[in-house]
């Protein structure tokens, strides 16, 4: 995060959430149903990270530390993205953040942000094939 304001006020992070959107199109007869799943990945409240103090300088660029989702994994029941010629399966990651901010850390501001992501299926064989 990068301030573009003047110093002022604390920016405290106050809620995380995470989603995965699953969209499936299929397609027949010049027709397409879509249905759309969102699964729950973490919701965290009350945090009370401070993002940046009320001195830091405009221009300062600031990182939230990955620990609040590193240890978080997808859903082994999810399928990976596809696409064939009648029906595909996409996902995107929607990161929801609850800032507050003020004098007195009264006001709350939540941004969403989404990013299309590719799902692929992840190889858990016992025994790895060998090579001839």
């Amino acid at each position: 995060m990068t301030r573009i304001t003047g110093p002022g006020c604390d920016l405290i992070l106050n809620d995380f959430q995470s989603m995965l959107i699953e969209t499936t199109e299929v397609r027949a007869h010049g027709f397409v149903e879509s249905s759309m799943q969102v699964h729950i990945l973490q919701t965290v409240s009350n945090l009370r990270k401070q993002a940046y103090a009320s001195g830091t300088p405009v221009g300062s660029t600031v990182s939230l530390d990955d620990d609040l989702w590193r240890h978080h994994r997808l859903p082994h029941s999810l399928t990976p993205t596809f696409e064939t010629c009648n029906i595909s399966r996409s996902y995107k990651l929607q990161i929801r953040l609850g800032f507050r901010f003020g004098f007195a850390n009264v006001l709350t501001r939540v941004l969403d942000v989404e990013f299309p992501v590719y799902v692929v299926a992840a190889c858990r064989a016992k025994n790895p094939p060998r090579a001839s």
